[in-house]
């Protein structure tokens, strides 16, 4: 609902700026990761594991920790259906 309710004014602005219908975040995509529109190894290519490693640099504590939140998750609703009982489900 709030993607539908801020999509129509972006695209109005971003239009009315750029002088033609676009949509910037999907050019970025385009031009980024198809290469369409441009060259997309303009910025370097680097192999698969080098955003992993860069991403464990970059986000030391972040990344253990957001890599861990879907188990931590999991954990947190079977203890609470465990505590509602079977009556809950």
């Amino acid at each position: 609902a709030i993607t539908a309710a801020t999509a129509g004014p972006v695209l109005a602005v971003d239009s009315f700026m750029y002088g033609r219908v676009t949509l910037p975040a999907a050019n970025v995509a385009l031009y980024n990761v198809l290469g369409i529109g441009g060259d997309s190894t303009l910025y370097g290519t680097e192999p698969w594991w080098f955003y992993l490693a860069n991403s464990a640099i970059n986000l030391n504590i972040a990344l253990p920790l957001a890599a861990l939140l879907p188990l931590a998750l999991l954990i947190r609703r079977l203890a609470s259906t465990r505590e509602a009982g079977p009556e809950a489900e």
